[in-house]
């Protein structure tokens, strides 16, 4: 296969180029023109793969303008939101997008979920949690979770005094007037008329000349005309009483009444005394 060219000096041998590789199924393989056939083979080559190339890129640029699917709606109507439980609140659908709901309670108040309710707090655990520091509406206690009212410690017959935190005795005694002062002329041909009530009370009465209070009051609001007479102090012998007042001209004809108050807090017994008495101022 070497060819030998033979010159006169110097036989050198060379190698013939190599022959191009042939595809088996190329009918042009075996041309002895070598640079034709190969020129020929790697433009037709180049020639097919190019076509391939465009076809494929079609195929790509085919696939980037399908529209893709739209995604399902997560729901069409609240129903569709509803998890079942009842402390989550109600759900709601909007613009097809579910919405938690709330806690149904209150901030103070436990969610039930197997009876769907709200269950508020105990009012109380122990009786001091119902104490409102009152002493005059008694003891609060806790029953069952529930604060139970106090029963006032003081009896019917007895004042209730917050501040000493004790019960006072009510004491109420009535007196009498002697007849002739049961009813008083009103007086018309003079500006008033001041003299002395005597009342006949019980010996056993707390009056004070320097700490009972001594009141007069018409049996109506609007009564007026008659006041005590501050510039004598009434005065205890024996059993009676005797209290000054001043009647004024024209003053409410009809029934007024004497009170005469008397306590005492500082003792082993404390009482609230009310003496009482009336009498008619006639025209």
């Amino acid at each position: 296969d070497r060819n030998l060219y033979v010159d006169k000096t110097t036989i050198t041998i060379f190698e013939p180029p190599p022959l191009p590789d042939t595809d088996p199924g190329d009918t042009n393989g075996g041309n002895s023109n070598g640079g034709s056939s190969s020129g020929s083979g790697s433009s037709g080559g180049g020639s097919k793969g190019g076509g391939s190339s465009n076809n494929n890129n079609d195929d790509i640029e085919d696939s980037d303008d399908a529209e893709m699917p739209l995604p399902e709606p997560e729901c069409m109507n609240d129903s569709d939101c509803d998890d079942g439980y009842f402390c989550t609140g109600n759900e709601i659908c909007q613009d097809n997008t579910c919405l938690t709901g709330t806690n149904p309670c209150a901030d103070d108040e436990e969610c039930d979920e197997h009876t769907d309710t709200c269950i508020s707090p105990p009012e109380c655990e122990v009786d001091s949690d119902c104490d409102d520091a009152v002493f005059c509406n008694g003891n609060e206690q806790c029953s069952n979770g529930n604060c139970i009212d106090g029963i006032a410690p003081c009896s019917s017959s007895q004042n209730c005094f917050e501040d000493l935190e004790m019960c006072q005795d009510v004491i109420i005694l009535t007196a009498s007037l002697p007849d002739q002062q049961k009813k008083i002329l009103n007086p018309v041909l003079q500006k008033e008329r001041c003299l002395w009530l005597r009342l006949q009370c019980a010996d056993d009465n707390h009056f004070d000349p320097d700490v009972s209070i001594v009141k007069v009051a018409g049996a109506s609001t609007n009564y007026s005309g008659v006041y005590i007479n501050n510039n004598h102090n009434p005065l205890k012998i024996w059993n009676s009483i005797y209290v000054p007042i001043c009647i004024e001209k024209w003053s409410t004809a009809g029934q007024w009444n004497i009170e005469i108050i008397t306590e005492e807090l500082v003792c082993d017994n404390p009482y609230r005394e009310t003496i009482r008495a009336f009498f008619q101022i006639v025209e």
